[in-house]
């Protein structure tokens, strides 16, 4: 199966491709899903032309085969994917899940990703995207999407500017989660969302609100976000990284010590981002990821990988890991579906880039 073994058969595309003038609905869509997960360029026009249709698959979520075709061209970076795009956001059926959809490793169907993942990517198109994520940005219609959409505006930092109003607006939702998530994005559009400061130091009780302080200038001394470090919290550890000098270096020597994981995994990427000195993070985040190495794969050990690869390790274990990555025939993930090719393909690019 192409979700198990990297290398795809030569002749499985062009099937895949022909399968898209099948009269069942359901081959039509698992065919076009298929050619999203392998990003194969070669179909594209196919792809296009059932941009439109309108069948729904017999199985999983009821989403239809031009759904499926939209996703396959947004994972091109093809702009026939946006009026697709554009409609579903400004309808009333979206396509696609309004969270990242997690299948396990033996889930046979793919079933679309989240609309946030297949946006993310589109940030060269977000002069047309924009003004309907914005549109989509509430909370009482959807909650879960909202804050979904604003990962896609934190991702396309200030390309997504035209936002801001709408963010401000959400950081006085008495909702944490939701807060949270408007809280990135203002601070990912940095000083121009200077504005936000006292809708932020409102809710500076939530680290990312913190953070955002800092991220826009509001708040040089990063007082509030220091206050949450020294409470533990795992998050605030991670924007702790944007403060430099502020950081207290022996907290971040106590932290790559946690027995969470990922509490390690962001401290030593933080302790590395304020020193410079790559000594101890890299002997931490070579722990941690060594396991992919047998191909045991979960995604704290993929996001260690893709810091070591950051830092541009060079110690013969890190090197020895990449290696066993670069050469496992098999997919190394953690979820099924869509994942699999993900995930398998963020672990290779980290592994290749640490061996050059």
């Amino acid at each position: 199966m192409a979700s198990e073994w990297r290398a795809t058969p030569d002749a499985l595309p062009p099937f895949l491709a022909d399968r898209l003038d099948d009269t069942a609905p359901e081959v039509r869509y698992r065919a076009a899903a298929l050619l999203a997960c392998l990003r194969e360029p070669r179909f594209a026009d196919r792809l296009a032309a059932l941009v439109d249709d309108p069948a729904r698959r017999a199985f999983g979520l009821p989403t239809t085969v031009g759904d499926a075709v939209v996703w396959a061209l947004a994972s091109l970076d093809d702009p026939r994917c946006l009026p697709g795009l554009v409609d579903r956001l400004t309808g009333d059926r979206l396509g696609f899940t309004t969270a990242s959809h997690h299948a396990g490793k033996g889930m046979p169907l793919i079933d679309q990703p989240g609309i946030h993942e297949v946006l993310i990517p589109l940030r060269g198109h977000a002069d047309t995207l924009i003004g309907p994520v914005v549109a989509r940005l509430d909370p009482v219609r959807d909650r879960v999407l909202t804050m979904s959409l604003c990962q896609v505006v934190a991702a396309w930092g200030r390309a997504a500017e035209a936002a801001l109003p709408v963010l401000v607006d959400l950081l006085a939702v008495d909702d944490d989660y939701v807060v949270t998530r408007a809280a990135e994005a203002v601070g990912a559009l940095g000083p121009v969302a200077a504005g936000a400061a006292t809708a932020l130091r409102r809710k500076a009780s939530v680290p990312t609100a913190a953070w955002a302080l800092w991220r826009t200038g509001a708040d040089p001394g990063a007082d509030a976000l220091l206050r949450h470090v020294a409470e533990g919290n795992s998050l605030a550890v991670e924007h702790l990284a944007d403060v430099g000098p502020l950081a207290p270096i022996p907290l971040l020597h106590d932290l790559v010590r946690s027995p969470d994981d990922w509490t390690r995994v962001r401290a030593a990427h933080t302790l590395w981002r304020v020193t410079g000195d790559p000594s101890t993070p890299v002997t931490v985040l070579a722990e941690i990821a060594e396991p992919l190495a047998r191909g045991e794969c979960r995604p704290v050990r993929i996001h260690a990988l893709e810091r070591l690869a950051e830092i541009g390790a060079t110690t013969e274990g890190v090197r020895a890991t990449a290696r066993a990555v670069v050469e496992n025939p098999r997919r190394i993930s953690y979820f099924g579906g869509w994942r699999a090719f993900t995930e398998d393909e963020a672990v290779r690019t980290a592994a290749r880039t640490l061996l050059g």
